[in-house]
This record gives C-alpha cells, structure tokens and sequence, in this order.
C-alpha cells in the first residue's frame, strides 16, 4: 500500500487544471492518470486537450507507481471537506485508492483504478514539447479577452469560431460585419496559430488557477501547449489557412474623433429605450460635438462633446446600437478614437497605449475593433 498526504488548496488547483482536459463517463477519457514519486503529478486528457499539473505530497517509503482516478470526483470530494490536508491509501493489488476527507479520520471514500499503460502510451508520445515563446500572462488574457468578443458565436462555424494570431497580432471576427485586432510587444514572433474557441475558456481557467506572471507558449506535431511551473493546458493545433482580415493596426487616413466610451455607451443605450437592440441610431459631427438621433418618425436626440483628432468638416453616418454596443464594450480604456469611412461603411474603433496588469507591470498595447455600418435604410 501506498500513503501520502497533500494540502488540501494546492490538491485542488492541480485537480482544478486536470479536470480542464477531462471528459465525461468511467473509462479513461474521465479519469486522470496520477503518478507518485518525489512529488504527486496529474495527468489528463481525452484526446482533444491535455493537462498536466504538480502539487507537493508528503509520503514514507513511497516508491514511484501510477494508477488512474476521476479529478472530478476527486474534486467535489475535497471541496466538501473542511480538512486541510487530505490522506490517500493506494492498493496497487485492489487497483484502489482510499481518499480520507471526513470529519472521522477513519472515514474515507474508495475510487477505483483503471489500466495506465494505454495514458502511458498517449503522454509518452504527447508532452515532448518545442518552446515558441514566453509571454506575460497579463497581457495573453487581455488579448484573449478582447479578441473573444468579435468571434462567431456558433462553433459549427470552421472559420470565423476561431481566434487566430499572425506576426504578433491576435485577431477574431464574427465573419460578417466586425473584426477585432489586439498587439503588443510581448507578442512579437507569434505567427500561424489558431485556437477554436472553445479552448479559449479552458486556457484562461488555466491561466488564472495557476496566478503566474509568465506564460511558456510550446507545441508539438500534434498540440499547442501553454505552461508555467508545474502547470499546463493544451490542446490538438488547428492546420488551416490564415485568414487575411480587412484591418490595420495603423491609424488610417479619415475623419477622426475622440469620445469617451462609458459617456458614448450610456447615450446610446438611453436612445435604445425608444426602440429594440437592433435600433438604428445617426451620428451628426460637427467641430467638438456630435448630436446622436434614433431613426423614427418622432427623433429622439442626445447631444455629446468630442474631440476631433482629423477633419474639419461637418459629416454623419448610421449604425446598429447593439453591434457599436457589443464593440466598444471590449475597450478596457475609457477613452477610444473613431476614425470613420462613411462611403465604406467601415467604421474603426481604436486605442493604444500603457496598459498595467499583474500588479503594476505596464505592457504597450493596441486595440481595434472595425464595425459595418448601417444605411438610412437599416432603419
């Protein structure tokens, strides 16, 4: 038999990240491969994702041994369990591990074991990975979390429900009418990667369970992997063709203003109450204003300062409040620049700067999200 004891917070991270490569039922697609030698390692996959995390045991006269359990389990387990260590027996000859979490220190829960040679086999194959990049975490889930909300909602969609990065920039669209670009620095060397989305979700649990600074970006033949110190989530590459999206990270030649967005939202929201999401709003800008105004028969008007940064004469243009809704709202900064084509019907939304993330680090950044604009006849 085989003892060990492990803290109850670091058991649940390293189980946290497991489960994010888990899939569902009693056989190996539902079960980790857990290994105890020096310290505890978890392995898990189901042939689509893969993680591997560490948490530190304490054990007497452990030799190495594997054997297979279910992290979800295992984890709801611990969860309900006030205990800040928790105890484990494994019966190698019962195929059995005993998990003691209970108020009664001789109570326990037993899980059964499956084969480990098929996991062996896979990970012997799966985790001999080539580093791409190191990237600061921060700024990684600021251009995730931008990107994120310009991509096609529907996952059938082989195209657009995909977040693609080329020379350095990370782009997303919902392949119809907005396309959303994030940069920086830390990204430079990035090329010819497409993650589906929904990976996306798993890679920032993964990212925020773990609370680390710096991110390790690796692949193989088969995945992309992202890891940090005893931690990381992957999942198999996407081999296509990269998208050449109609966006440019330089700030184009038009009609230019400044606005500040939570002023701007909140005046647009208000003019939406006079009609539904997909109400049709005309922007008038003059010098230093523009004067907003739904499509009805009876206007409804909300007038707001701005900064013009090119252009001098007077011009308007139409769009779609819940689409400029759904854009601006992945602005971190309050204050955005428009720059607008209104014979294009191509309207771009900007912002650049410092950015500070992970407790004062202060990473450059550029963001942009291009919009399609309406027609008077959108109404």
């Amino acid at each position: 038999m085989t003892s060990f004891t492990a803290n109850s917070k670091d058991l649940k991270t390293a189980l946290g990240i497991a489960c994010l490569a888990t899939g569902q039922g009693d056989n190996l697609s539902g079960h980790a491969l857990f290994k105890i030698g020096q310290n505890l390692k978890i392995f898990s996959t189901d042939r689509d994702r893969i993680s591997i995390s560490e948490c530190p045991i304490q054990a007497s006269g452990v030799e190495p041994i594997d054997f297979t359990s279910d992290p979800k389990k295992l984890t709801a387990l611990i969860n309900s369990s006030n205990s800040e260590v928790i105890n484990f027996d494994y019966k190698p000859e019962e195929k059995t591990l005993n998990v003691y979490a209970s108020e009664n220190s001789s109570s326990y829960l037993s899980f059964p074991s499956l084969d480990t040679d098929d996991f062996n086999v896979f990970l012997s194959n799966a985790t001999d990975f080539d580093t791409i990049k190191v990237v600061d975490s921060g700024i990684l889930l600021a251009a995730i979390s931008f990107v994120q909300g310009f991509i096609s909602d529907d996952n059938k969609d082989k195209k657009f429900s995909r977040l693609y990065i080329e020379n350095g920039v990370f782009y997303g669209s919902n392949g119809s009418n907005k396309v959303g670009a994030f940069s920086s620095p830390d990204f430079d060397g990035l090329n010819s990667i497409i993650i589906r989305k929904p990976m996306l979700g798993p890679l920032v649990n993964m990212i925020n369970l773990t609370d680390t600074k710096d991110i390790t970006i690796q692949d193989n033949d088969k995945f992309l992997y992202f890891s940090t110190d005893g931690f990381g989530f992957g999942f198999l590459k996407v081999i296509e063709e990269m998208i050449n999206f109609p966006i440019e990270m330089e700030a184009p030649n038009c009609d230019a203003f400044k606005i500040d967005k939570n002023v701007f939202l909140k005046k647009i929201n208000r003019l939406a109450i006079m009609g539904d999401n997909q109400i049709g709003i005309k922007a008038h800008i003059s010098n230093n204003s523009s004067e907003l105004s739904t499509l009805d028969e009876r206007p409804s008007v909300e007038l707001m300062d701005i900064v013009r940064i090119s252009g001098t004469e007077s011009f308007e243009f139409f769009f779609k409040h819940k689409l400029m809704m759904s854009t601006l709202k992945q602005f971190q900064s309050s204050d955005v620049d428009l720059y607008v084509k209104p014979k294009e019907f191509r309207l771009l939304a900007r912002s650049e700067g410092d950015m500070e993330i992970n407790k004062g680090v202060i990473k450059k950044f550029k963001s942009l999200g291009l919009v399609g604009l309406a027609t008077v006849d959108d109404k």
